[in-house]
């Protein structure tokens, strides 16, 4: 792996603004993603994996949201509101799709007005140019008609269609980096498979690098070479896939894994007890002592630092101090 990350993010916080008051949604989150590399970032729903995206993408409205910290691409600050060069690289070089397809597209325009919104804004090229650029990365996802699909508006195409219309259309500005959020969540299960393969594939000839928001572990065993796992807007664990699946540190993570339906595993899957915390209302100490089985009297009054288990794998537990 490149010994220098394309993306490196340093203590990433997100503080909601309401009625006067500020919750810390994320709180001092630290990632690497490495040119080429799939970094998954799984937790429940309520976690904070979607508004960390968001964050990197400058999505979140200003008057709701206060970001701090740094996400260095390109050497710009992807978080700094204020910067120009930033926000030239969005829909560019960083690109990002969403888990509703169909919110990704006007419906009063044809998908070949919105691809060539898309080339016009970004690429500056001829119309015949555009064309044949926007023909060509419909075949390369797998679109049998490009000319036929594109005179559709997007309510006429299927969500597994419209999924791969969104991947095309980040095709053409050959983007170093694709947020993927929640990206096979609305699909069925035979177009989930179609949609992650489509990725791979496409990563494997681009080189591009994958942030995959997830919450379901079979997604992270597909795609990822490292995992971040979330929990309440802070890091639980952070670790190489591999280890994840076969060595967890943090009980969260044991959890996680153990509430995965499998018709490989004869034990019976066991759900995780208890609600997520709110960020509006978060419990002292360790986020996940209400929760965890494995929780000792300092969990409920102290929050663990991140500790490393070794130069690859990181853990937020007092079970390591």
């Amino acid at each position: 792996m490149c010994a220098q990350p394309l993306l490196q993010v340093k203590n990433l916080s997100v503080s909601l603004n309401r009625n006067r008051v500020s919750f810390l949604a994320v709180d001092s989150l630290s990632f690497d993603v490495f040119p080429g590399q799939t970094l998954a970032i799984i937790g429940e729903s309520g976690s904070g994996k979607s508004i960390t995206a968001q964050s990197l993408m400058q999505l979140l409205p200003e008057e709701n949201f206060s970001l701090s910290g740094e996400a260095l691409f390109n050497k710009e600050n992807l978080l700094d509101r204020k910067n120009t060069n930033a926000k030239v690289l969005f829909g560019s070089k960083i690109s990002m799709i969403f888990q509703n397809p169909l919110a990704s597209f006007d419906p009063v325009f044809t998908i070949e007005q919105q691809f060539h919104e898309v080339i016009r804004t970004h690429l500056g090229i001829s119309n015949k140019m555009a064309h044949e650029q926007m023909l060509a990365v419909l075949r390369e996802t797998g679109f049998q008609d490009p000319e036929r699909c594109i005179k559709l508006y997007p309510h006429e195409l299927s969500g597994g269609m419209l999924q791969r219309m969104a991947i095309a259309m980040t095709l053409l500005t050959s983007p170093d980096l694709l947020i993927a959020d929640e990206p096979t969540t609305a699909l069925d299960v035979s177009v989930q498979y179609q949609i992650l393969q489509l990725l791979k594939t496409l990563q494997k000839k681009t080189g591009m690098s994958l942030l995959i928001i997830t919450h379901d572990m079979g997604v992270v065993a597909e795609m990822a070479d490292d995992v971040f796992v979330l929990y309440a807007g802070r890091m639980a664990e952070y670790s190489s896939v591999q280890e994840i699946f076969h060595s967890p540190a943090h009980p969260y993570t044991e959890d996680l894994l153990a509430s995965r339906p499998s018709q490989y595993r004869q034990q019976t899957f066991v759900p995780i007890a208890g609600q997520p915390p709110h960020y509006t209302s978060l419990p002292k100490g360790c986020c996940y002592s209400p929760r965890c089985r494995k929780a000792q009297p300092i969990c409920f009054e102290k929050s663990p630092d991140s500790l490393s288990l070794n130069d690859h794998h990181r853990v937020r537990c007092w079970l390591y101090e």
